[in-house]
């Protein structure tokens, strides 16, 4: 944070993608847009993991959509892959503390949209704001990928606990909210022990309160990730670990073994031999095509002179 401006304008400079590093990274994000919903329902109770995953599967698909209808409203420029490989993902981050409840497909489409929403703003308009005012450069994207729909997510998982209901849940509902369950010892448990003879003993939390457990959990985990980064930035910077200087940052060949760039004459010259071989190859082809051409001529001559 303590970055001067024309330090992080250098460094912004620096962070620009080409065509190749822009097609892995959209590789990448269709092979986890195709996985999320497996990492959402992984630790869900068994009975409630296809609901996760197909939650998840349409937050997704919604959230794709949010991030090209807002990118195209509050930019006027083309789609930028950045900002679309992002957003496509942020469903999956916003869904994620709801994925396994009962949530109704619409739900789903809204929370999905709106991450994607929400992760388009934090690039076009949040993200810049950081820049010019704390100095801070986020190169990963983290902000509006897993920062601003992680906070969505929580605030959405606590309205939907405080939401939820018995008469909506069924049989699942104890195994959705295992702190439902009435205390050891209570007349209620004893009654639904009867009934579902695995259920463990719980705390007896209502839903509202529930709610407020989940606002407390993601105070705790934005002042965890505060305080850790912030913790990881001053250590990263001590001169014992041979911090690298901004000339150098962003830079892969100060610890990469690169290839060799070629220059562009070089470049010419290995282009000309490509087309000559292509020609070369291309030529050959037609004489094999001429002389299977002409020995099925000469086979039906034969066969001619023999009748």
């Amino acid at each position: 944070m303590n970055r001067p401006k024309a330090s992080v304008r250098e460094l912004k400079n620096l962070a620009h993608g080409s065509k190749v590093s822009e097609l892995l990274a959209m590789i990448g994000t269709l092979l986890l847009f195709i996985y999320w919903p497996s990492f959402n329902s992984v630790l869900a109770p068994a009975d409630l993991q296809h609901r996760a995953i197909i939650n998840t599967a349409v937050a997704l698909v919604a959230s794709t959509v949010g991030a090209f209808s807002v990118s195209a409203v509050v930019s006027k420029e083309k789609f930028s892959m950045t900002i679309i490989q992002n957003g496509a993902l942020a469903g999956g981050v916003a869904i994620g503390s709801t994925a396994d409840l009962m949530i109704q497909p619409y739900a789903a489409l809204m929370i999905g949209f709106s991450a994607g929403a929400v992760a388009v703003i934090g690039f076009k308009y949040v993200n810049p704001l950081l820049e010019r005012k704390l100095h801070l450069l986020d190169m990963c994207g983290v902000q509006y990928l897993h920062g601003f729909p992680g906070i969505l997510a929580g605030l959405v998982s606590a309205l939907v606990c405080g939401l939820a209901s018995k008469s909506a849940y069924g049989s699942s509902f104890y195994g959705a909210f295992p702190a439902a369950v009435p205390m050891q010892g209570t007349e209620d448990f004893a009654q639904l022990h009867a009934i579902y003879p695995s259920l463990e003993p719980g705390d007896g939390r209502s839903q509202w309160t529930q709610a407020g457990f989940q606002l407390i959990a993601m105070a705790v985990s934005v002042t965890l990730a505060v305080v850790s980064g912030s913790i990881c930035g001053l250590v990263l910077k001590c001169k014992a670990f041979d911090p690298l200087q901004l000339d150098l940052m962003i830079d892969d060949a100060e610890i990469w073994s690169l290839p060799r760039n070629m220059s562009d004459d070089e470049e010419s010259d290995i282009r000309d031999v490509l087309e000559k071989l292509g020609k070369i190859l291309i030529n050959r082809r037609e004489v094999v095509r001429h002389s299977t051409s002409i020995k099925e001529q000469l086979k039906g001559l034969e066969a001619c002179l023999k009748a």
